[in-house]
């Protein structure tokens, strides 16, 4: 996959349900799959959920419940949309479900985050030599980036830019 080559370590995929209809919120959810021919068996045939019968619908929220990596849900209520537009309230629920997406550090054994909890400690220093900075990983602390010459350009006098 093109995101993965990139160096991106999670794709979330996100949709919404509840735009075209006349009462309600609008709902959108994200969720990270892990990527592997395990995953991608699992959803073979997936189509968009309105073509799905109720049955179906139901055992695929199982599957994903069961293998997601981190799902999340954002609404945007009918004060929101009609206060603003069903498309303005339809992106702040996308915006929400997205912020709210957040994989876990035990979704990362071999770095030992249950003993150090994110810490400089030297079995974490060793786990970061061995396998690498995951995704959760500070590039631009001085530990990471000095392990994997990351930020290179990046000097003490250098800031973020801010908005």
């Amino acid at each position: 996959m093109a995101l993965l080559a990139q160096g991106y370590s999670f794709i979330a995929g996100l949709d919404e349900a509840g735009r075209g209809c006349l009462a309600g919120p609008v709902v959108a959810a994200a969720v990270i799959l892990p990527l592997g021919q395990d995953c991608t068996s699992l959803f073979a045939g997936t189509r968009d959920s309105k073509q799905l019968t109720p049955q179906e619908r139901s055992q695929l929220y199982e599957i994903i419940m069961q293998h997601a990596l981190a799902v999340s849900v954002g609404i945007g209520s009918v004060e929101l949309i009609d206060e603003c537009n069903i498309l303005q309230a339809t992106k702040f629920a996308m915006r929400l479900a997205l912020a709210q997406l957040s994989p876990s550090h035990e979704q990362y054994p071999a770095y030992g985050f249950a003993q150090h909890k994110g810490y400089g400690t030297e079995a974490h220093l060793a786990a970061l030599r061995k396998h690498g900075a995951a995704p959760v990983h500070r590039r631009s602390f001085a530990p990471v980036r000095e392990l994997f010459g990351l930020f290179d350009t990046m000097d003490s006098s250098d800031s973020p830019a801010t908005p």
